[in-house]
């Protein structure tokens, strides 16, 4: 309430100065309000959001602190055009909830689409497995039979050699 009393004060005292602020400040609103329609324009999808403070306020502090008028108006105006250029560029990195729903939507689907994909693939995979566990057991079965066979017949062969052996061996 102090700083707004000394505010007033000056602010009564110097009529010329009080003018030509209100005159800048028109502008500065005016200025500010096309900016912020040009901005509106841009930022519909994100909600408007802005920083808001009081410029006037600003302004009566600087010039208590020593500033002239023009200079706290050329900094409070240089404030917010920098204040609104990093809230420009911080509201470009952003995206709204409804994109982001969106994006974690595709995201799924395709993630739905891979699992999908890998079921598909484990299938082939296991019954292209299965074929070829089939066929090496048919090949397995086949080779034993081979391998049965031929020791059957060695055997016979060594019965054989020896019930020939064994006669010669009598006849001898």
């Amino acid at each position: 309430a102090g700083a707004l009393h000394l505010c007033r004060g000056r602010v009564a005292a110097l009529t010329s100065s009080r003018r030509e602020l209100s005159l800048s400040a028109g502008s500065l609103q005016l200025e500010h309000s096309r900016d912020l329609d040009h901005k509106r324009r841009d930022f519909t999808s994100c909600g408007n959001k802005k920083l808001y403070f009081d410029t006037h306020a600003l302004v009566c502090l600087l010039e208590e602190n020593g500033f002239s008028t023009q200079q706290a108006e050329i900094t409070v105006s240089a404030l917010v055009k920098i204040t609104d250029a990093n809230m420009d560029i911080v509201y470009k990195d952003m995206v709204t909830k409804m994109q982001q729903e969106i994006t974690v939507q595709q995201i799924m689907s395709q993630i739905a689409s891979v699992k999908k994909d890998m079921i598909i693939l484990e299938k082939s995979e296991f019954s292209a497995l299965r074929a070829e566990n089939e066929k090496i057991n048919v090949e397995l079965h086949r080779l034993k039979q081979q391998i049965m066979d031929e020791v059957v017949k060695v055997r016979t062969d060594t019965k054989l050699d020896f019930n020939l052996e064994k006669s010669r061996v009598k006849e001898l």
